[in-house]
């Protein structure tokens, strides 16, 4: 996908064989002819991206391919590139249909997956509710991950940048108040001042806490060198069921540790251990839940290489052009 900024690269050949002039992004894209006295004929796409910019200003249907994806980025991009020189008149309909198109093409939520800072660019110049809030989605759960991006329009920016950081202030909030929760998680059969005299019911106490922490520092140290794993943590903790700490597990290695400190599991130890394990695992199924509910359009199927938490709000009153 081509970027929707000129680059500044100083003069550069494009395909029809002329100088493109891009050492400022403010300035027109210049056309000179290799010859003197040579005649110019602006390439196809050039004149294709000034037809749709006469006919954003007139407010007439815009000419976007509506079947191939890859074409309909190219010719948007086109677009936008001159709309940063020219502008667009506020009563257009241009960013509308552009918008649409690219919402009615199922990879484009893909595509905003993997480079969320290039399209939430996009979705501002179009003021797209859809791509803009999946964006934000991305940037903010992948945090501390870097997704720089430059806006125009400073006003905006300064919108844009402090919008994120409050999300990512509200998932912090929200990660935290779960991870003290889970802390604080205990065995719903017994007292933990009794169950210390119960060695059955304190060594599953015991056993779901060392899971818990190990997987928490785990999920810090990943943070911390921006390889996001909160989303494998609590998805796992959500599910519950032998997702982790398998009961017949946990009970085969009780059976097996215990006779060497002299005691035996007995049929009703064994329940006992069943049912705390099972509702220590239903506290942190309650708690984890909301974490891992995700709010993106992305398909299932385009989920699996996701790890960070999805479950990012962005409200309407939210967005940077109803500030």
């Amino acid at each position: 996908m081509h970027g929707f900024e000129s680059k500044n690269t100083g003069k550069e050949k494009d395909q029809g064989g002329f100088i493109v002039d891009n050492e400022e992004d403010t300035k027109e894209p210049v056309l000179e002819a290799k010859i003197p006295g040579q005649l110019v004929v602006a390439p196809e796409c050039v004149i294709e991206a000034y037809d749709n910019l006469f006919r954003a200003y007139y407010n007439q249907p815009l000419n976007i391919d509506k079947i191939m994806f890859g074409e309909a980025i190219d010719q948007m991009e086109s677009l936008l590139v001159l709309a940063d020189v020219y502008g667009l008149p506020e009563e257009t309909s241009a960013r509308a249909q552009m918008a649409q198109v690219l919402t009615s093409f199922e990879g484009v939520w893909r595509e905003i997956s993997e480079d969320p800072a290039r399209w939430l660019k996009v979705a501002v110049a179009l003021r797209c509710e859809a791509i803009f809030k999946e964006a934000i989605i991305h940037i903010v759960g992948s945090h501390p991950k870097q997704h720089p991006f430059i806006i125009n329009d400073i006003k905006t920016a300064e919108a844009v940048h402090e919008l994120i950081r409050a999300k990512i202030n509200e998932l912090d909030v929200k990660r935290a108040s779960a991870d003290l929760a889970l802390l604080e998680v205990k065995c719903s059969i017994v007292d933990m001042r009794t169950a210390a005299r119960n060695s059955f019911t304190y060594e599953i106490y015991r056993t779901w806490h060392d899971h818990n922490h190990c997987t928490m520092i785990q999920a810090l140290y990943a943070r911390r060198s921006s390889r996001n794993a909160d989303l494998i943590r609590y998805r796992q903790l959500a599910a519950g069921g032998d997702a982790y700490l398998s009961i017949e597990k946990v009970v085969g290695d009780y059976k097996e540790d215990f006779p060497n400190i002299g005691v035996e599991l007995d049929e009703e130890d064994e329940d006992e251990v069943v049912t705390a394990l099972l509702g220590m695992k239903r506290a942190a199924e309650i708690i984890c839940s909301p974490l891992v509910v995700s709010e993106l359009q992305l398909a299932e199927s385009d989920r699996l290489d996701i790890n960070y938490l999805t479950c990012t709000t962005i409200y309407d009153h939210e967005l940077p052009w109803n500030a």
